[in-house]
């Protein structure tokens, strides 16, 4: 015989920071509307996560990514419409250029200290900013 297997998606996100900050959006739609969230999804059928991330970036911000590292990965799941997707986040510190203009899925944008990234959307994004904290205080050691 054989296995069905439910195995995860892959999503993409951008920690953004810049000055001792880190950029929020509040997401406008369902799920998790009116959280913070960080830019990002899921990436495409073949599509290489850093290619992923700055598609993602370009169509929620309407920036461009100069640079990104990836710091993290962490298994979460998402659940939209009765719906639970297995799905592994990979978590990128990135830089930004250009002006912020957001799309629809996002209602605003915020600058804020990472110990004040609060009601976030998605359980794991606490994780990853606990460790984005740590790499970021190895780096300017």
């Amino acid at each position: 015989g054989y296995r069905v297997y439910h195995n995860p998606v892959t999503a993409v996100e951008a920690y953004i920071v810049r000055d001792g900050k880190i950029l929020l959006l509040r997401r406008a739609r369902q799920p998790r509307a009116g959280f913070w969230d960080m830019p990002g999804g899921f990436l495409e059928t073949g599509e290489e996560p850093l290619a992923g991330l700055r598609r993602e970036v370009k169509e929620e911000l309407n920036a461009r990514i100069v640079r990104a590292q990836i710091f993290g990965a962490y298994a979460t799941a998402y659940k939209f419409q009765e719906e639970l997707t297995s799905v592994v986040v990979l978590a990128f510190v990135a830089e930004l250029r250009g002006r912020i203009k957001l799309n629809h899925e996002n209602s605003e944008a915020g600058w804020l200290t990472l110990s004040r990234a609060k009601r976030l959307a998605f359980y794991h994004q606490q994780h990853a900013i606990r460790d984005l904290s740590r790499v970021l205080k190895e780096k300017s050691a």
